[in-house]
């Protein structure tokens, strides 16, 4: 039906024309883990390998699959004439960013093929692509392809529609309004077929509905009458509830009734044809052997839903018997050993618990300890981790938990969560520690109490604990770091959230971005496209973009949830050093050795203003709160004010004697702070052109400074090892904030929590202070990485920090 018949059509032509050709198709959708990235890539992969003859292993992992995949195409590139055919893109799970497409090569040595919904994420993503694509459009069928569908779909059946002028069949049914799709067409045909008296068949064709919603209902009215309407309703209602079809099997054994093990094939078969329009039964998953059933369109789906599924409680009962389903097949003993070897059913447990509202079933699996070691075993650590995180979220909105309140001990499901976010990184890798891991928890959490209770059982049980290291000092309050984001091959030079806090990105010298989950640590997508350090990037307004500037003199827009790069801004010619978006989103700010600042507009990625002045580098800039002007620091010791609008300089600020490192508005806009490495900081009068203030505390040049949210203090830090809050209107030093250990690093990075309350700091000797804005008190300090801090940042709610240091690292 439409663009997968396309597909299909032309898979078995292009084999036929083309003797010796080889064609690797691979349809989404056709079988249980067809529509998972890492699986589909898993399948294309061995296929790519056995037609080239490579030797290279297959590998497991989403991300090695990922960089693998392009060398499996140059392999196959050489012999045979390969093509790769992947259809219905949009039909991807939304895991490991899949639609993003960043998985699918810009250039492949071979043509590969592949089909998607218009105005669909993939859709977008191709449309993104440099240099741009070939594409085919598929649009509504015109009349003569409708009339050779409909001859095509009931010849098959040995019956055709009368065309004779006097008594038009034909015409009746293309009138229809919807006849132009092809599923409505099919389901008509369908219908038109089993209709067993053909003088009537006129009528028969004027009294379909005209809408496909109807049509569906229509045919579900017929296939109960056919058949047993209860196992109708428990087969769709289930395949409905599926996240992703089921194996035939499965189903098989979710029917069964009263006194079987599963459902006889005899009355399946029976079934199966019936509901044919409806379902798909055939392929093969990327693992599984056997078939697979599975709702073959959304709007069949839709009709389906409203059908049988109107009540919530409807859905609750199907969710509750799958969960009950996937719980036996994942425990088969039932003894909380979790002895199923594949990772299916301990991916569809927790979904359907938790879409059912079973809130102390799904709270017990997701803080057993030992279900948690074997998701971790079976690659699913960050799936782990990200259903807890949902489950905590669930609660704080009162949909499913109770949590503890402020001033109480985390409840159960908090601690683990913590404890998951917090050894993301480690499970991942070295599953078999998570025992260890919890058990080096403090003694009073969640977690540790059951890895001791675990321990303790195994040994008991006459076979041995586990052998664990344990940490005999091992502190009694909670990691500071709820997440540490890894995988970068060099150093981290910025990181920004995303306006809701539930995503961050960061910059690298490995000439990527990364895009993470800020509460599961789970890495969403990899911004790939520039050819030298990334030093700068920042979220837009709305959330729905991100802007990088590097050393490859570009600035790059990208797409913040496809990951695609949606525009490159080349015009600097010379490094690029700095970039931020307006306020509202429509331009974007950039600065760059080659002595400009540039403003661009987002929509047209064309440049919009040439601020030109400076005589050396720029090092930074930023906007006016009301986006009406922009400002700059240079190592040519001035700081320029620019009228957006015209592109000319409101005025020079001259009084730094040397390179000035950083410059922002205060936010009502008529004072700036610029910091130099003339050990001072200044505050200047726009309006007048004049320093209003000198700050000269600092011994050592100043990196950095903020203000408050409120406008009211400003922050600065220093190479001097300290950081100091001043009065920004009255000009005196409230506070010199200095670490009590001696010896600590100089600050790189400072920002202000968004109530203005807390300071944090980000320091070359590896660590993230803590500070209390007013008294200046040290509040914390926590050894935060391996080697010096460059970057740190509140989330919008003022509870979470990031940071990102030289040794690859992000933390939360």
């Amino acid at each position: 039906m439409g663009k997968t018949a396309l597909m299909a059509a032309f898979c078995r032509r292009y084999e036929a024309l083309r003797p010796g050709a080889v064609v690797i198709a691979h349809f989404v959708g056709a079988a249980p883990g067809s529509s998972d990235i890492r699986s589909a890539l898993h399948r294309l992969c061995g296929e790519l390998k056995r037609v080239s003859g490579t030797k290279e292993a297959v590998p497991d992992s989403y991300k090695e699959l990922k960089l693998a995949f392009p060398r499996f195409l140059e392999a196959a590139s050489y012999g045979k004439k390969v093509v790769v055919v992947m259809d219905a893109l949009n039909q991807l799970s939304p895991a490991n960013r899949a639609q993003a497409l960043e998985w699918l090569p810009s250039e492949p040595p071979v043509r590969v093929v592949v089909s998607a919904y218009t105005r669909s994420d993939p859709h977008t993503a191709l449309e993104y692509r440099k240099p741009e694509l070939p594409a085919l459009v598929v649009d509504d069928l015109a009349q003569k392809e409708r009339q050779a569908l409909v001859r095509a779909v009931l010849w098959e059946y040995h019956k055709k529609l009368d065309e004779d002028p006097a008594n038009n069949q034909m015409r009746y049914l293309l009138r229809k309004r919807e006849s132009c799709k092809p599923l409505w067409l099919t389901l008509a045909c369908q219908e038109l077929r089993l209709f067993g008296v053909y003088e009537d068949l006129t009528e028969k064709i004027n009294s379909l509905p005209a809408q496909l919603d109807k049509l569906c209902v229509r045919v579900l009215e017929r296939i109960e009458t056919q058949n047993d309407k209860a196992l109708v309703r428990r087969a769709l209602s289930l395949l409905c509830c599926a996240r992703d079809g089921l194996l035939e099997s499965e189903l098989l054994q979710l029917l069964a009734r009263p006194g079987e093990r599963h459902l006889p094939r005899g009355v399946w078969s029976q079934l199966q044809r019936a509901m044919e329009c409806f379902v798909s039964a055939t392929g093969e998953g990327a693992f599984d052997s056997e078939p697979s059933v599975k709702i073959v369109h959304a709007l069949v789906l839709e009709a389906v839903r409203k059908r049988y599924l109107s009540h919530r409680s409807a859905a609750d009962d199907i969710h509750r018997d799958m969960a009950a389903f996937f719980r036996a097949a994942a425990d088969p003993a039932s003894d909380r050993s979790w002895a199923c070897a594949a990772p299916r059913p301990f991916s569809e447990l927790p979904y359907h618990l938790a879409t059912a509202g079973e809130r102390a079933h799904l709270e017990e699996v997701l803080t057993d300890l030992r279900f948690l070691t074997r998701k971790c075993e079976l690659g699913l650590a960050f799936e782990a981790t990200a259903e807890l995180a949902a489950a905590v979220d669930a609660a704080s909105s009162g949909s499913l938990f109770v949590l503890s309140r402020e001033d109480e001990a985390p409840s159960p499901l908090e601690s683990f969560s913590e404890f998951m976010a917090s050894n993301v990184h480690i499970l991942a890798k070295f599953p078999r520690l998570l025992l260890q891991q919890a058990a080096n928890q403090p003694d009073d959490s969640a977690a540790c109490h059951a890895a001791l209770a675990v321990l303790s059982e195994a040994g008991g049980a006459g076979g041995g604990a586990p052998a664990w290291v344990q940490w005999l000092n091992k502190p009694q309050s909670a990691d500071a770091c709820k997440l540490t984001l890894s995988g970068y091959s060099d150093a981290m030079m910025a990181c920004a959230f995303s306006p809701d806090g539930s995503r961050m990105v960061c910059a690298s010298r490995d000439r990527t971005l990364r895009v993470w989950d800020a509460k599961s640590g789970m890495e969403l997508s990899t911004l790939s496209g520039h050819t030298n350090w990334v030093v700068a990037c920042a979220y837009s307004p709305d959330g729905n973009k991100i802007v990088s500037a590097s050393w490859d003199c570009c600035v790059k827009v990208w797409d913040a949830y496809l990951g695609t790069e949606m525009a490159s801004l080349s015009g600097h010619k010379r490094r690029a050093s700095a970039c931020e978006f307006s306020s509202d989103g429509a331009r974007i700010l950039s600065g760059g050795w080659d002595c400009q600042v540039m403003l661009w507009e987002v929509e047209s990625a064309k440049p919009l203003q040439t601020f030109r002045g400076h005589t050396k580098p720029v090092n930074a800039c930023a906007f006016s709160p009301d986006d009406s002007r922009a400002v700059s620091a240079s190592w040519d010791c001035t700081v320029r004010v620019w009228d957006c609008a015209t592109g000319t300089s409101l005025a020079v600020l001259s009084g730094h004697t040397q390179s000035v490192r950083s410059v922002a508005f205060s936010p009502n806009a008529r004072h700036v702070v610029s910091t130099s490495t003339d050990c001072t900081v200044k505050v200047w009068d726009v309006g007048a052109s004049a320093v209003v203030n000198t700050f000269t505390g600092h011994a050592q040049p100043v990196n950095t400074a903020a203000y408050s949210a409120d406008g009211k203090h400003i922050v600065s830090a220093s190479d001097d090892h300290t950081i100091k809050v001043w009065d920004a209107h009255g000009g005196s030093r409230l506070q010199t904030l200095m670490r009590a250990q001696s010896g600590s690093g100089s600050p790189n990075a400072v920002d202000v929590s968004p109530n203005g309350k807390w300071l944090a700091s980000a320091s070359s000797d590896c660590t993230l202070t803590l500070w209390d804005t007013f008294s200046g008190a040290e509040l914390q300090t926590v050894p935060a990485h391996d080697r010096s801090l460059t970057a740190v940042c509140f989330a919008p709610c003022g509870t979470l920090v990031a940071t990102a240091a030289e040794d690859g690292r992000v933390k939360v």
